[in-house]
């Protein structure tokens, strides 16, 4: 696991644990300055050690939860060696060649001649598991969202940042007691970063060109980030049937009362829907709110998964 020390890298570790993945020895490689740490998880001690020191030889499977370049400069190196790679990072997420995927939805992709996959932006995964059920009813044709994301979708300093405001802010504005209407970096359009990524990624992993309108915020909360959807459909379809659509998809829970919300959803690995409706000027447009921990189900879970899938397609060598 290279980025072991990152927020998603630990919370790999654990749901490897959680999912008694089979594992006969597992190696953890981050920064020199994280280099001699130790990570405790049920009891057992990882040493992490400096991404200097990685040998890919004799891997099976490599988890990278780094930033692009690193993951540009060391993955080919697994993938020579024989290694199944899963790549949280966006160095891939765009590759034509490279799969982007939510198991539930595109696990398809994945055979055993498949090398690397990327998982994508953890907003991505919660908004594509959410508009899957819809898709089995109708064509969608039209989707607007907003997204609050929260701050440890930033990472350590900014999670450290909302926790402690006094510490340094990873942030262009401040978090504490605000919320910030943009992720990433402006474009010249007014649009973000963000926002541009998840219409990118929306659109590959589900293999259609829909039209997606998105604004993203960075909330004051710690974990889980929450969408609000709106999406028209090609055909009104009553909402017993859409909600039967949402209690049924794996990987979705559905809940009327209490609606999702952080302080109840995160720390899970299910991406929660509720607050079901149409839309009172647009009878085939519905609207929905949806909540999951970005760390879970948006990144490690997803992963995780994605090995697992991989197992059994063969992709991962004996």
């Amino acid at each position: 696991m290279v980025g072991a020390s990152g927020l998603v890298g630990t919370e790999l570790i654990k749901v490897l644990h959680e999912r008694r993945f089979p594992i006969l020895s597992l190696s953890l490689f981050s920064s020199r300055s994280s280099s001699g740490k130790i990570i405790n998880i049920n009891g057992q001690d990882y040493p992490i050690k400096s991404i200097e020191e990685i040998d890919p030889s004799g891997c099976d499977i490599a988890f990278f939860a780094t930033e692009s370049d690193i993951s540009k400069r060391y993955i080919p190196q697994f993938i020579d060696a024989g290694a199944f790679v899963i790549d949280k990072s966006r160095a891939y997420r765009y590759d034509p060649q490279i799969p982007l995927v939510v198991p539930e939805i595109n696990g398809d992709q994945i055979s055993s001649d498949t090398r690397l996959v990327a998982n994508p932006n953890c907003i991505t995964t919660q908004l594509v598991l959410s508009l899957a059920p819809l898709r089995r009813l109708s064509k969608i044709e039209r989707v607007i969202i907003t997204t609050c994301q929260s701050a440890s979708g930033a990472g350590h300093k900014a999670l450290e940042h909302y926790l402690l405001p006094e510490k340094e802010n990873p942030f262009p504005y401040p978090l504490h007691k605000n919320i910030i209407p943009f992720i990433g970096e402006i474009r010249d359009d007014n649009f973000c970063e963000e926002e541009e990524t998840i219409i990118k990624e929306t659109q590959k992993i589900i293999g259609e060109m829909i039209p997606i309108s998105v604004t993203t915020l960075r909330v004051p909360l710690p974990y889980a980030h929450s969408i609000s959807v709106w999406v028209r459909l090609e055909n009104e379809i009553g909402l017993e049937k859409i909600k039967r659509a949402f209690e049924t998809f794996p990987g979705i829970s559905y809940r009327e009362s209490p609606p999702p919300m952080p302080v109840l959803d995160a720390g899970k690995d299910e991406v929660y829907v509720g607050r079901l409706r149409v839309d009172k000027y647009d009878r085939s447009a519905v609207m929905f709110f949806t909540v999951a921990d970005n760390l879970r189900k948006g990144a490690a879970t997803n992963a995780v998964q994605i090995a697992e899938l991989a197992i059994l397609k063969g992709s991962i060598r004996k």
